[in-house]
């Protein structure tokens, strides 16, 4: 199965939810965590579906990102029995995900390039305000 129809499949499984407050402040905050801590290198907003999904969606996870490490489409999805702070900390989470798969061309999971990069972030103080 090519990666657009995965994508596809991905998306029409997923409903909608009506937080719609919580989408739009996590799609500020993608803007805003892109500008801040990775200097605008990350996909821009338009090219990155944010998505609320219940647990059971992502196997039970706080959240996971897709996406083809050639392209600038991404999805990151992110658990709605999160609380705020927890959906805040899975987004910049996630974002570290697209950050370094993009950059090496392959999907580095938890492996040594990412914990540099989660390090890299919370010198810049990305986390104070969230654990």
């Amino acid at each position: 199965m090519k990666f657009e129809e995965r994508y596809q499949k991905i998306l029409d499984s997923i409903k909608p939810t009506n937080d719609e407050k919580m989408y739009i402040r996590l799609k500020r905050l993608y803007c805003l965590f892109n500008r801040k801590y990775f200097e605008n290198s990350l996909p821009s907003s338009h090219h990155v579906c944010i998505a609320i999904v219940p647990r059971r969606i992502i196997n039970g996870a706080l959240g996971e990102s897709t996406g083809d490490t050639n392209s600038d489409f991404w999805k990151i999805c992110i658990c709605k029995e999160s609380h705020e702070g927890e959906m805040e900390l899975t987004l910049l989470h996630e974002m570290a995900h697209i950050s370094v798969d993009r950059k090496n061309k392959r999907f580095c999971a938890h492996g040594p390039l990412w914990q540099e990069e989660m390090k890299r972030l919370a010198n810049l103080g990305a986390f104070n305000k969230l654990w």
